[in-house]
Parts: structure tokens; C-alpha cells; sequence
């Protein structure tokens, strides 16, 4: 790949959805805010008119064909479910070219990188790669992207990559596959876990999720508001995460072995042996303590004063920005119900229900 080239060709295997897409936008959002880089992207999918309809609303090309998309690619990039990820590597690394990059996103990297260094030419530069972050996020600033080089990738193209991320604004991390592994088997293995594992306890006990919501502390309120956040999403990528990371049956075991520890002493009502241990992870926490509290109430605090900020403005105008797509509303705030804002438009005079939680207040 000629790194000064005057147009860089991209595909994107597995791009007409998911991160894929994003990462696709991306790109071309790249080409409007930066001369230095004029992409060519590709997207693969197997739904032709998926395939089509992203194409023409993200005016890229689409290509039925993951190895014909790969053939003359700088870069190729795998973005699909990590279930198919291997069979997707053996699909097409062998025909990415020399000279070239070949990356994937999913959220495991010891296997797709084995797999990568088997089946490419030499010369082809690996760069596994994992954004922490869904397509949801509206930007790509302040996002932490890991990235976990192995031993057959070109320097230049490596820090080219890692270059082009920080200018827009990312955080990047560079580990070892298997440090990356090992970190991710806590942070998304016992996080979803622990999260998916409390909606089903309220799930089994029946607890109503709105009703409890009228007796929430702002600590519940956090937890309920992650639970569905979590078990709101894609459950396939939720299950393969779980499932593909060996390492994670044995932070699954510690967590529930802890469990266990905890139910037993509160079930014999050993106060002194509960107090011990909470001060033993206090300890341990150390200074981590004070931050978590720090940002809790800065949440907490944040979602307050908006909600308060919004109920002083009922009759007045105000103005409204989408999180996910930017899209602005300006009216007459008429009325809050429940989780509803009901927003007359100064333009079209029509009244809009607009969902709270999916707009900030300017």
C-alpha cells in the first residue's frame, strides 16, 4: 500500500451493518474534514438490498463478494459477528495483497490474529483491531479503539493507523493479543455477566422495572438504567463475547464463588467477617474509591439538573439536540409525561412526543 497514494482503497467486509456501517460513515466523514485522505470504501454484505440501500446512502461502493472486494483493497477491514470471524479470515486473508492491511473488529483477538498470520501472504501488514464502543456512539472522539499488532506488520502502516485514529480523536491502546484477552475477560466478560445476571434476578423475582423506578435511589437508577442498556442489544454478539474469550469461565467462577462467600456471611449475620471484606476491596480500590464517587455524582448530578432544567422550561421555547443523529427540535415545551416531552414545532406547528432520554437540552 502506497501510503501517500492520492486515493486509498478501503473494504469493509460485513459493512452494510453494525460497526461495519460506522466504521464505513466514518471513513467518509473523514474524506469531508481531512484533504490528506481520500478513501475509496467498499462494503460487503450478504443482503444485496441492505448492500444497496447503504451504498447509496452512504454514496460508497458495494460488492456481493468478499473476495473480489479484498483483491485490490490498501486496506481491508473484518466486520462481521465474531461467530464468523475465523471462517470469514480463511474466506479471504489469502487474497488480500502484499503491501496491504488487513484488520478485524471483533471483541476477541487471540484466534483472529493466529488465524490472519496463517492464512496471509507475506508482506501483509495484521493490525487486529477492537473499538470499545457500538455503533451508537455519534462520534469516534474520546472512544478508546485497542489495537494489537503482531509480528507481521509494517511498522509504517502500523503507526499510519494508530495516527489517523488519534487525529480524530480517539483514544488508542496498544497491547498483545493476549493481553487483550485477558483485560477484556473482565471488562466486557464479568461486566455483561454481572449486568445480564441482575435483569434476569429482577426478571425471576418479578419486580416491576418501572414501578421500582418511583423508589430508586440514584445508585439503583444507575444499575437499572445499565441493565437495559445492556440487555437492550445485539444478544448474538452479547453471547459471542461471552463464549469466545477462553479466559472468561474463570472470572465467571471467582464472580460466583464471591457470590457465594457474600450470601453465606450475610445469611449467618457475620457482621464482623462483612465489614472485613469490604474494607479489604477498599483497600484494594485505594485512591479508585474517591473517583468512582466523584463521577457517580457527576452522573447523577447531570441527569438531575436536566430533568429540572426541562420541567422550569415547560411553556417556554427551548431547543433540542438528538444524541444519535444531531438532529435538531425548537419549540414550545407544552408538557413532560413520564418519560415523554411534548414539544410543539415553531416551524410546522405540529406536536412532537419525543423521547427524554434520547435528547440533550441546549
Amino acid at each position: 500500500m502506497n501510503l501517500n497514494a492520492s486515493k486509498i482503497s478501503v473494504s469493509i467486509i460485513g459493512g452494510t451493518d453494525g460497526l461495519g456501517k460506522w466504521f464505513a460513515k466514518f471513513l467518509k466523514d473523514s474524506i469531508k474534514k481531512n484533504d490528506n485522505f481520500n478513501f475509496e470504501i467498499t462494503v460487503t454484505g450478504r443482503n444485496k438490498e441492505k448492500g444497496t440501500a447503504v451504498s447509496q446512502e452512504l454514496d460508497l461502493n458495494y460488492c456481493s463478494d468478499n473476495v473480489e472486494a479484498t483483491k485490490n483493497a490498501d486496506i481491508v477491514i473484518i466486520a462481521v459477528p465474531i461467530s464468523h470471524t475465523l471462517s470469514v479470515i480463511e474466506e479471504v486473508a489469502p487474497h488480500v495483497q502484499k503491501g496491504s492491511i488487513l484488520m478485524d473488529m471483533t471483541s476477541v483477538k487471540e484466534k483472529p490474529s493466529l488465524k490472519m498470520m496463517e492464512f496471509t501472504k507475506t508482506g501483509v501488514s495484521i493490525i487486529p483491531t477492537h473499538p470499545m464502543f457500538g455503533p451508537s456512539v455519534p462520534s469516534i472522539a474520546e472512544q478508546v479503539v485497542i489495537l494489537t499488532p503482531v509480528e507481521r506488520c509494517d511498522n509504517k502502516h502500523f503507526e499510519k493507523v494508530k495516527e489517523f485514529l488519534e487525529n480524530a480523536g480517539a483514544k488508542v491502546i496498544v497491547v498483545t493479543p493476549q493481553q487483550h484477552d485477558e483485560i477484556i475477560s473482565v471488562i466486557q466478560g464479568l461486566t455483561h455477566f454481572v449486568h445480564i445476571s441482575l435483569g434476569s434476578t429482577l426478571r425471576e423475582l418479578g419486580v416491576s422495572i418501572k414501578d421500582s423506578r418511583n423508589f430508586a435511589s440514584p445508585i439503583y437508577e444507575m444499575m437499572i438504567n445499565m441493565v437495559g442498556r445492556i440487555v437492550g442489544q445485539n444478544a448474538n454478539l452479547y453471547a459471542d463475547i461471552q463464549m469466545n474469550n477462553d479466559r472468561v469461565t474463570t472470572v465467571h467462577d471467582t464472580f460466583i464463588n464471591e457470590c457465594i462467600k457474600l450470601r453465606d456471611t450475610v445469611h449467618n449475620k457475620d457482621k464482623k467477617a462483612f465489614i472485613e471484606d469490604m474494607e479489604l476491596t477498599s483497600a484494594y480500590f485505594g485512591e479508585e474509591t474517591k473517583k468512582g464517587l466523584y463521577y457517580s455524582n457527576k452522573a447523577v448530578n447531570a441527569i438531575v439538573n436536566e430533568n429540572m432544567a426541562l420541567k422550569e422550561s415547560i411553556g417556554k421555547e427551548i431547543t433540542l439536540k438528538h444524541i444519535y443523529t444531531g438532529k435538531m427540535y425548537n419549540g414550545i415545551l407544552n408538557n413532560i409525561i413520564d418519560d415523554k416531552l411534548i414539544l410543539k414545532d415553531l416551524n410546522d406547528k405540529k406536536e412532537y412526543e419525543l423521547n427524554i432520554y434520547e435528547f440533550n437540552l441546549l
